[in-house]
């Protein structure tokens, strides 16, 4: 058993474990509407959420459902059926941000503009829009130009925010996935170690790694799309994850003599063998289940790419 076969078998198995994870992600992110949740929020908080003040004509201003009802609002939301916010948007350009405040601050010209401002409650925003505002002379461009720079970096700090998240509850998947599976590296190198990987299986998985590289699952886990950046689809990568993840897992059956490296989860006598070994043997189980999960940690493209080049040497 050469260093390269064994090396392909662990690589297949982080490949397969990252696009179940990421795949489960992506049906929990748009499940429970995490991204429209983020982006939604960040935009509540630039607006300084429901605040009411009324001015000398008793008119309520009230920012955010008119930001909310606007019409360029309501061609970005995507319906969701099970949506917890349904009908808000993954994402919004800055450009459309700033479209829709200037407008609903009845900004036709700077004039009006700073009229409205004048009649905000004191807030973040109406602080930032006065300075921009008196910056601006009376080019009103300048002041749509600074509202995106603002929102751009407000999304910055909302999208690492949601990125973090998505990694907790990546951690929990992938803790979940690795011991349903029994899949701790220390045994998953005794199961490769007893089998062959032949030159056929490795040019299956060269035609099946290439097929693959072009698919909308990995354009999409390379792409690294999130809550506030990159474009923003309906459909997810949850199927299209899960079925190459189990097309790799086929392949890795066959190319074992259909004894998977993954195992078929916990057996009997394998749970009483740890838990009689004592301490020790625990210890193994668990460091072993430590390390496969830093490696799923890396993420499908990684895997991926590695892939390529062990099959090529």
């Amino acid at each position: 058993m050469t260093i390269i076969s064994i090396g392909l078998g662990f690589v297949l198995i982080f490949l397969i474990l990252s696009l179940m994870v990421s795949g489960i992600l992506d049906f929990i992110s748009k499940f429970l509407s995490l991204k429209s949740t983020y982006l939604w929020e960040g935009i509540k908080n630039m607006l300084g959420s429901k605040v009411t003040q009324k001015d000398v004509d008793s008119a309520a201003i009230d920012l955010v459902t008119k930001f909310e009802s606007h019409h360029l609002m309501s061609s970005a939301s995507i319906p969701h059926a099970k949506s917890k916010s349904q009908g808000k948007p993954n994402y919004l350009e800055a450009e459309s941000f700033s479209t829709i405040l200037i407008h609903i601050l009845d900004g036709t010209d700077l004039k009006s503009l700073s009229e409205t401002i004048t009649r905000l409650p004191t807030s973040e925003l109406k602080s930032f829009l006065e300075k921009t505002t008196n910056k601006a002379g009376s080019n009103l461009e300048t002041v749509k130009t600074d509202v995106k720079n603002w929102y751009n970096e407000v999304m910055t700090q909302v999208s690492a925010a949601y990125k973090l998240r998505i990694k907790k509850i990546g951690l929990v998947v992938s803790i979940a996935l690795v011991i349903g599976f029994n899949a701790d590296s220390f045994s998953i190198y005794n199961r490769i170690s007893k089998n062959s990987i032949t030159t056929s299986n490795a040019s299956q998985i060269i035609e099946m790694a290439t097929s693959f590289s072009k698919s909308d699952t990995y354009l999409g886990l390379v792409s690294g799309q999130d809550s506030t950046r990159g474009e923003q689809t309906e459909n997810g990568n949850f199927t299209n994850s899960v079925e190459s993840a189990t097309k790799l897992e086929s392949l890795l059956e066959s190319m074992t003599n259909n004894y998977s490296p993954l195992g078929v989860g916990w057996t009997s006598s394998e749970w009483k063998a740890t838990i009689s070994g004592g301490f020790m043997s625990v210890l193994i189980k668990l460091l072993g289940f430590a390390l496969t999960i830093v490696a799923i940690s890396m993420g499908a493209p990684f895997w991926y790419d590695v892939l390529k080049k062990i099959t090529r040497t």
